[in-house]
C-alpha cells in the first residue's frame, strides 16, 4: 500500500492540472474563441413590429423563422408563422392544439410535447376560433427544426396587439433563441446558464470560470453541494 503522503501528492497534481485545463478552456471562451460544444443562440431584444408585412429571422445552417400580418378580407385578419430554408423539417409546439401552436409559459423544455409542421396560424380576427395567439399581450412560440445534423429546438418571445387592436392581430417579435443539435432549451431561456441557475453542465462550469473569482466560487460551492447531498 502506498503512503498516503504519496497519494496526496499525486491527487494534488492531477487537480492542479485539472484547473489549469479549465482556466485555459475559460479564457478560451471569455476571449470568444470557438469551442466545439454546443449553445444556445440568443438574439438580443429586437422588438420587430410585424403589420400589414412579412419578415424573416435567421437560425443556423440558412433556417429562419417567416412571420406574417395580413388582412385577406374586410373581416379577417392573419398573423402566421413558419420555419423555411431550402431544406429543413420543421414545426411548432403543439401540444394537441388542433387549431395552431400553443402559446406556452416561461422556463418549459420546448422539446417536451407534440409539434405540428407546416405553416401555423397564430391568430385569426374577428373570431380566433381556438388559437392561442389572439389576446393581447405576451406569448411564447415554441419550435423545431433540422436541417439534415439533427433537432434543434427554440423558442420566440411575441407581444400581440390582440384581435381588437389596430391593426388587430399585428405583432412584435420581441427575441428568440435556439440551440445546436443535442443541446436542451427552456422558453425564455438565453444561454446555458439561464435555466434558473439550476444545474452547472460541463459546458455551464467553463462559463462559471470564465467569469472569473465569483464564478469560480459558485462552481466550487456547486461542486461540494453535489457530493455532500447539502
Amino acid at each position: 500500500m502506498k503512503p498516503k503522503r504519496t497519494r496526496s501528492r499525486k491527487l494534488a497534481r492531477m487537480a492542479h492540472s485539472r484547473w489549469v485545463a479549465y482556466g485555459a478552456a475559460g479564457a478560451a471562451t471569455a476571449a470568444g474563441v470557438a469551442t466545439a460544444e454546443a449553445e444556445i443562440h440568443y438574439s438580443g431584444i429586437i422588438n420587430e413590429p410585424i403589420s400589414f408585412s412579412e419578415k424573416t429571422f435567421p437560425l443556423s445552417n440558412g433556417a429562419v423563422l417567416w412571420f406574417e400580418h395580413s388582412q385577406t378580407t374586410t373581416d379577417y385578419t392573419w398573423a402566421k408563422f413558419e420555419l423555411r430554408s431550402a431544406a429543413v423539417s420543421n414545426g411548432w409546439r403543439s401540444e394537441g392544439a388542433a387549431n395552431g401552436p400553443r402559446n406556452l409559459t416561461a422556463s418549459r423544455p420546448v422539446s417536451h410535447g407534440s409539434f405540428g409542421d407546416g405553416l401555423a396560424i397564430l391568430a385569426t380576427a374577428p373570431s380566433c376560433f381556438g388559437y392561442q395567439f389572439c389576446h393581447r399581450g405576451f406569448a411564447i412560440l415554441g419550435f423545431k427544426f433540422n436541417t439534415g445534423g439533427g433537432t434543434q429546438y427554440g423558442w420566440a418571445r411575441l407581444r400581440m396587439r390582440g384581435k381588437y387592436g389596430h391593426p388587430r392581430n399585428a405583432f412584435y417579435v420581441v427575441d428568440y433563441a435556439w440551440a445546436d443539435v443535442g443541446e436542451g432549451i427552456r422558453t425564455l431561456q438565453t444561454d446555458q446558464l439561464s435555466q434558473e441557475q439550476g444545474s452547472v453542465t460541463p459546458s455551464g462550469s467553463l462559463g462559471l470560470l470564465a467569469l472569473g473569482k465569483a464564478g469560480l466560487e459558485l462552481w466550487r460551492a456547486q461542486r461540494l453541494s453535489s457530493v455532500t447531498g447539502k
